[in-house]
C-alpha cells in the first residue's frame, strides 16, 4: 500500500469556488462532522481524526479529534502528498515513505501512521480528506478500513446534499429575478396605457389592475424572504401591501395594517391580498367623499383554537343599509370567492360609523 516515488509537489486541489457557499472553508464546527471524526477515533483506536477541505492555500479542519489548530498549510498537508487516486491510502510508517517522512506533522508532530480517503470533485479533483493519524506505526483491520470508507461516503453525501440544494437556491432566485421583472414590465405597460386615455373610468380601472400585479410581485418577494418552503411572513407582506395600496388611495385617507407573527402559504396569503385589495378599493370609492379624511384599517389575532381573524374596517360614511358593507357589485363576489378558496368565512359586522367585517381563516393543517 506504500508509494515509495518521491513526489516533489503537492497534488493538485480543486480551487475555492468549488465549495463557495457551502460553509465549508471554515473551522466552524458541525455535529455531523464532529460524530464523524469522534466515531473513526474510537473504531480505529487512533488519537487523530479529521474531516477536512481545502481553500486556496489552506486545509481547513471541519471537525478533528487530537488537533487544537483549526487549520493547517497545504504545503504541510500529509493528505496533498499521499491521495493521488479515489481509493482509501493507508501508511504504515510514515517516517519510511519518501512522500512523508520530511514533511512537518512527522519531523515535528511525531505522526507515523496515516489512513485517508479522498473526496473528489466530479472533475476528480481533490476537495477534501477524512483521515486518521497515529503516532506508532500500525496497520488497519479489515473492519476499520471499511468504515472509514463508509464515513467518507457519508461525508461525500453531505456535501453533495449541500451542493443540490445551493443549486435549487441559484435557480429559485433566477426564476425569481425573472417573474419579479416580467411583472414589473407589465405593470409599466398598464401604467403608460392609463396615462394615454383619456377616460376617467378606465384610467381607474388600469390602476386597480396594475395594484394587482404589484401585490403579486410582492408576494413573490415575500415568498423569497422566508426561510419556510411555501410560506409567507404575513407581518411582511401586509406592510408592502400597505404601501402597494396606499397608491390609490384618496388624499387625507391612510391605510394601515396589523397582523401578528404568522406564516401562511403562498395561496391563502394571495387571497387575503385579494380581500384587503377588494375592500380597501371599495373603501376609497365610496366612504370617503368630497374630500373626507380617515382611514382604512386590517387587524389580525390567533384564536385560541389556533385559527385566524382578520377584521377589516373604514371610518368613512359608511353604506347604505340595504347594500352589504362592500358594495353588491364585483368586489363583493371576489371577497366572497376568495373567502372561500381560504376554507373562512366572511362576516359583515355593525358598526355606527364606517363599514366593518371580518374574515375567520380555520386553522392550518
Amino acid at each position: 500500500m506504500t508509494d515509495a516515488t518521491p513526489v516533489t509537489q503537492t497534488i493538485e486541489i480543486a480551487p475555492e469556488e468549488t465549495l463557495a457557499g457551502l460553509n465549508l472553508l471554515n473551522a466552524d464546527r458541525e455535529d455531523m462532522f464532529d460524530d464523524v471524526a469522534e466515531l473513526l477515533s474510537d473504531i480505529c483506536g487512533m488519537p487523530v481524526s479529521f474531516v477536512s477541505f481545502f481553500g486556496g492555500d489552506t486545509q481547513w479542519f471541519k471537525a478533528a479529534c487530537g488537533l487544537t489548530d483549526p487549520s493547517n498549510r497545504v504545503e504541510d498537508a500529509l493528505c496533498t502528498r499521499v491521495l493521488t487516486g479515489s481509493d482509501m491510502v493507508e501508511i504504515p510508517d510514515l517516517c519510511l515513505d519518501p512522500r512523508t517522512r520530511d514533511l512537518a506533522p512527522v519531523t515535528q508532530g511525531g505522526a507515523r501512521f496515516y489512513a485517508g480517503v479522498p473526496l473528489r470533485n466530479s472533475d476528480g479533483v481533490l476537495m477534501g480528506t477524512v483521515c486518521v493519524i497515529g503516532m506508532e506505526p500500525r496497520r488497519l483491520t479489515e473492519l476499520q478500513r471499511k468504515a472509514l470508507k463508509t464515513l467518507a461516503a457519508q461525508v461525500a453525501s453531505q456535501i453533495a446534499l449541500r451542493r443540490a440544494v445551493k443549486d435549487a437556491e441559484v435557480l429559485r432566485q433566477e426564476v425569481d429575478h425573472r417573474v419579479k421583472n416580467s411583472l414589473q414590465s407589465v405593470a409599466a405597460q398598464i401604467r403608460l396605457k392609463a396615462r394615454a386615455h383619456r377616460s376617467d373610468d378606465t384610467r381607474e380601472a388600469l390602476k386597480h389592475v396594475e395594484t394587482r400585479i404589484q401585490t403579486v410581485a410582492a408576494l413573490h418577494e415575500a415568498m423569497y424572504r422566508t426561510s419556510a418552503s411555501n410560506r409567507v411572513d404575513m407581518a411582511e407582506y401586509a406592510r408592502k401591501l400597505v404601501q402597494i395600496i396606499a397608491a390609490i388611495a384618496p388624499k387625507g385617507v391612510s391605510l394601515n395594517a396589523d397582523l401578528p407573527d404568522l406564516l401562511l402559504t403562498s395561496e391563502q396569503a394571495s387571497a387575503v391580498a385579494v380581500i384587503f385589495n377588494e375592500f380597501a378599493t371599495n373603501s376609497f370609492k365610496h366612504g370617503f367623499p368630497d374630500g373626507r379624511k380617515g382611514a382604512v384599517t386590517m387587524k389580525g389575532e390567533m384564536t385560541p383554537d389556533a385559527s385566524i381573524r382578520l377584521t377589516f374596517s373604514d371610518d368613512g360614511v359608511g353604506f347604505d343599509t340595504t347594500q352589504p358593507p362592500t358594495g353588491s357589485g364585483l368586489g363583493l363576489r371576489v371577497i366572497e370567492a376568495s373567502a372561500a378558496q381560504l376554507g373562512g368565512e366572511w362576516t359583515p359586522l355593525p358598526c355606527d360609523t364606517g363599514v366593518a367585517a371580518t374574515l375567520h381563516i380555520p386553522p392550518q393543517a
